[in-house]
């Protein structure tokens, strides 16, 4: 089974400032501030949104050891939920993040310790991720395409790595959510306790965060992510954990596994490019049935999707930019939006669900409706989002995981790669 690290894409599936050594001069001065972000007493009514973000990140980047859980359910438009959890810890300048797994096992790993970090993903037993590591934790996550998988730290581990709020904005967004603005705050009692809620708003969503009005650790969250009738909600918890376990958990065995540069050649090192792509009919949205083999002599791009699954709502975007390339430049490419792992597998119900949909956000790609999932199975589990390329030949030409920077135009150049036939 493929894996995108994104919290929101995984549910269903089985989803800046460098910490180099500083001057004496500038650890004085960052004590200076957390002194004067220092709570005086109980819950103040007249504190800012803003002013309970920055001691937030002020109090976290002054921990240089930090270990702690999320404990989130995340609820899909079908109903559907799922319970999840996410270990995150700092030691000085190393550090570790990791999404669980059901039976307690991480499902991705992510060390970052002495000078390398690396990853590893449970679907891919005998490859991991190596780039080197100098202290910078944003820096080295782009550098092996965390992005493209979705990845962001969990908020407290990006406050206290890189002391900056962006950072830690984008932690709360937890890769689903455009950036994120302040936009307001309540402080509210219930049974006796007080807490800050803080309201954050992105293009795509809004998160709203609480916040301990006294240590202001970030406490924790609700996010709804798109529009009304295909929202993706999610609840959660930050909840402290014993920094006696920090020690283990920053250890990695690479023993026995092929290292690889990024995620993008993790996730291919396991897809089985070169074979013949699977040639089992699939229905059109139209009830129509098309076949691989109808189509040899184009190179066909098939994106996997499904309505619950946030990232794919900007692959699909994607794939209408490159359908309209082709169309335009008269190029021999056929692109194909494929619905699959849905809960419903009645075809005309989900016929109406996919086309209502498209329709909400005037997405008009021709579309493959995987009713049963067996055309996803027999493309050998390409996970969400995914994209694959097949040649004129009929053969698995290419494989992506996630979403591909600069996407319909990485894959514009691969695909007149293919047709110039290079592999």
């Amino acid at each position: 089974m493929r894996f995108v690290a994104n919290l929101w894409a995984f549910v269903s599936v089985l989803n800046d400032m460098p910490r180099h050594f500083v001057t004496s001069a500038a650890r004085f001065a960052k004590l200076l501030l957390g002194l004067a972000l220092l709570p005086t007493g109980p819950a103040r009514a007249d504190l800012t949104a803003f002013e309970v973000i920055e001691r937030s990140v002020s109090a976290y980047s002054q921990m240089d050891e930090l270990a702690g859980r999320v404990d989130f359910t995340i609820v899909l438009p079908d109903g559907r939920s799922e319970n999840k959890q996410l270990e995150y810890g700092r030691l000085g300048s190393s550090a570790f993040q990791a999404l669980l797994l059901p039976d307690g096992s991480r499902g991705l790993e992510l060390v970052a310790a002495a000078d390398s970090i690396r990853a590893s993903q449970f679907n891919v037993p005998n490859a991991y991720v190596e780039a080197a590591y100098e202290g910078d934790l944003p820096a080295a996550l782009e550098s092996i395409g965390a992005t493209q998988v979705g990845l962001e730290l969990a908020a407290p581990l990006a406050a206290a790595m890189t002391g900056d709020t962006n950072r830690f904005l984008r932690g709360l967004g937890f890769g689903v959510l455009g950036p994120l603005e302040i936009r307001g705050i309540e402080t509210l009692t219930e049974a006796g306790k007080t807490s800050y809620h803080v309201d954050l708003v992105a293009e795509n969503g809004s998160c709203t965060a609480f916040f301990d009005p006294v240590s202001f650790k970030v406490t924790g969250f609700s996010v709804v992510v798109g529009e009304e009738g295909h929202q993706v909600r999610g609840t959660g918890s930050f909840v402290d954990t014993p920094t006696s376990e920090l020690t283990v958990k920053l250890s990695f065995d690479p023993r026995g596994r092929q290292v690889v540069a990024d995620f993008a050649a993790l996730e291919a090192s396991t897809y089985p490019l070169g074979q013949p792509a699977p040639t089992d009919p699939v229905r059109t949205l139209e009830g129509d049935l098309v076949s691989l083999s109808d189509l040899r002599g184009s190179v066909v791009v098939l994106d996997f999707w499904a309505t619950w699954c946030v990232p794919c709502w900007a692959t699909l975007e994607e794939m209408e930019k490159l359908a309209e390339w082709a169309k335009t430049a008269g190029r021999p490419v056929v692109v194909f939006a494929v619905n699959t792992l849905e809960e419903t597998q009645n075809f005309e119900q989900r016929k109406s669900a996919v086309r209502a949909f498209l329709e909400d956000r005037e997405i008009g790609l021709p579309v493959l409706i995987d009713t049963d999932d067996s055309f996803f199975k027999a493309m050998h589990t390409p996970g969400l989002p995914s994209t694959i390329l097949i040649a004129p030949d009929g053969t698995l030409a290419r494989y992506h995981s996630g979403v591909l920077p600069d996407m319909a135009g990485s894959l514009r150049r691969q695909v007149e790669e293919i047709l110039a036939g290079e592999r």
